[in-house]
């Protein structure tokens, strides 16, 4: 039981660290959005993102996303809290649990920010029956 807890205690102890080491601006130039309510409504955008990640050592933070051809409309999400890790043959997941601050009245969302096999970073925002992929997330570097 000693080992197991000493366990569970390393692995959310670098779960926190993870999640602190991806703070940063990206861009991306691919999106996905998914609608299971109304599927005509599914599309895929090659346009440039720029996305804003700020996660505090309490999992707590913030996310940006602004679309380059509405620069003025800026989507803003708070992370309230770490929800999970999930580990897939395919990826690695973090998943938190977040409102909408840009909307008139907040909308409960997950933010899920998850690493494929192949290193990239990709960024879900998933509502209760809609779902926006931003693929291949490249940091960009502070000079």
């Amino acid at each position: 039981m000693k080992h197991f807890l000493l366990l569970l205690t390393v692995f959310l102890f670098s779960i926190s660290l993870h999640a602190q080491g991806i703070s940063g601006v990206y861009t991306s130039d691919y999106s996905t959005y998914q609608d299971d309510v109304n599927p005509e409504n599914n599309l895929n955008e090659n346009n440039l993102f720029h996305i804003a990640l700020d996660i505090e050592d309490d999992n707590k933070g913030m996310v940006a996303v602004q679309d380059s051809r509405t620069p003025d409309e800026i989507l803003f999400f708070e992370i309230e809290s770490f929800l999970d890790v999930l580990r897939t043959e395919e990826r690695d997941m973090i998943i938190y649990q977040a409102h909408t601050v840009h909307l008139p009245e907040p909308k409960e969302t997950k933010i899920i920010i998850y690493f494929k096999k192949d290193k990239s970073m990709n960024l879900m925002i998933n509502y209760a029956d809609t779902s926006q992929i931003y693929h291949d997330l490249t940091h960009i570097k502070k000079e």
